[in-house]
């Protein structure tokens, strides 16, 4: 990653040494350097075109990955509510219990003061009862001797030895009903501590499953920040990639237009060349034409004037050499650009035969000639190819005459 960016940067300082190179004011005055101009300008935007492109499909990763990050941080954020919740709903529940145990605690509390109250009703009676008993033992007879002497008769006497048992019945039973009232309160005592244990017993498992879900949850929350921190690194690698491809189309710009001026200046220089084909300063070839390919190959398309200006010789696929129909100089070599004046011909050359003829050479996957070069009927100048506007492997020839089209003799 760190590589890549670091020759993407040196490629757009590169780039701006480069503009600086090439002046969008060409001072170039020669097709020549025209060509080798453009081809430099053409070459840096084949170079700006593969960066951009690299850039572009890095942002689509980039995008990608945002896009899963994003979505998956979406389903943790979901996890992380609904485990809130449930964590909410579990502590709701052990608050319910806790007012459970509370209240149930309530009870025993208030229980156990009835027991201990009735505990000491029950002593101060137990107490009444061994006082009266030991009086009873101690005064034996007498006091029986006494109820006797006391009673106006013997009806009496039996009425009042009843009643004194009548009182020590009544302290036995009211001391019974203490002991079975506090039996029974027990017995709910009982009851109500065995759903205190019981509802401890449902708050210990409660909390373990509160202890799991916030486990689970700040598994979850962590997950989260380590994707939120992958997201902002991913969106400012993507920002810093957007930056480039901006400074690579600015460059791209600058570019595009430099070579936009040089190839007006070529166009109006290949414009002069084909009124000035046939200078004197070039010595007539006296031979005839020479077809231009090297066998086999055919003729595809004939000359139909100004729907086609000039044959097309298919090869079938096969890159066969070329010659020079007939000896002069090259005034063009280059790959014909859109308003070069040869648009569409890709890699082309022209040669000019000094008596006001030319012969054009389209197509062409090669040249191995130059601009200002002088060739021999029969020199080998490239080969057969498929460049510009082409649907297959062909050499377009055409013939001019003073710059217009005519018949080639083929």
């Amino acid at each position: 990653m760190f590589k890549r960016r670091r020759s993407l940067i040196c490629i757009l300082i590169c780039l701006s040494l480069l503009c600086g190179l090439f002046p969008l004011s060409a001072s170039a005055k020669t097709v020549s350097e025209l060509q080798q101009e453009i081809t430099k300008y053409q070459k840096e935007l084949d170079k700006l075109e593969g960066n951009a492109a690299e850039q572009s499909k890095y942002q689509n990763t980039l995008t990608q990955q945002i896009s899963v990050i994003s979505d998956q941080i979406n389903v943790y954020e979901s996890q992380i509510n609904d485990l809130n919740s449930k964590m909410n709903e579990k502590q709701f529940a052990i608050n319910r219990l806790n007012d459970q145990i509370i209240e149930n605690q309530e009870q025993i509390y208030a229980m156990q003061k009835d027991i201990d109250d009735m505990e000491v009703k029950k002593e101060d009676i137990k107490n009444q009862l061994r006082i009266r008993m030991r009086e009873n033992y101690m005064s034996s007879q007498t006091n029986t001797l006494d109820v006797l002497l006391s009673s106006q008769d013997f009806g009496q006497f039996i009425s009042n030895i009843t009643y004194v048992k009548k009182i020590s019945d009544h302290d036995k039973c009211l001391t019974n009903s203490l002991d079975s009232q506090v039996a029974a309160i027990n017995s709910e005592k009982a009851k109500v501590e065995t759903k205190i244990s019981k509802i401890n017993a449902d708050k210990a498992l409660i909390n373990a499953s509160l202890d799991e879900i916030k486990k689970q949850a700040v598994e979850s929350n962590n997950i989260k920040k380590q994707m939120n921190l992958s997201y902002s690194s991913l969106s400012v690698q993507l920002k810093k990639s957007n930056q480039q491809s901006q400074a690579i189309k600015n460059a791209q710009s600058k570019i595009e237009k430099a070579k936009k001026i040089a190839q007006e200046q070529l166009e109006d220089a290949t414009d002069e060349i084909n009124k000035k084909s046939g200078g004197t300063d070039i010595k007539p070839d006296s031979g005839g034409y020479l077809f231009p390919v090297a066998q086999p190959c055919y003729i595809s398309q004939a000359y139909k004037g100004a729907a086609h200006k000039g044959i097309d010789i298919a090869t079938k696929g096969r890159p066969n050499k070329i010659y020079a129909s007939r000896g002069g100089r090259v005034i063009v070599a280059m790959f014909g650009y859109p308003g070069s004046g040869f648009g569409g011909y890709g890699n082309v050359v022209v040669i000019d035969h000094g008596d006001g003829y030319a012969t054009l050479y389209g197509h062409m996957s090669s040249y191995c000639v130059r601009a200002g070069q002088n060739v021999n009927r029969g020199d080998y100048i490239g080969n057969v190819g498929n460049t510009g506007q082409s649907m297959g492997f062909h050499c377009h020839f055409e013939l001019r005459k003073n710059g217009n089209h005519i018949a080639p003799p083929f």
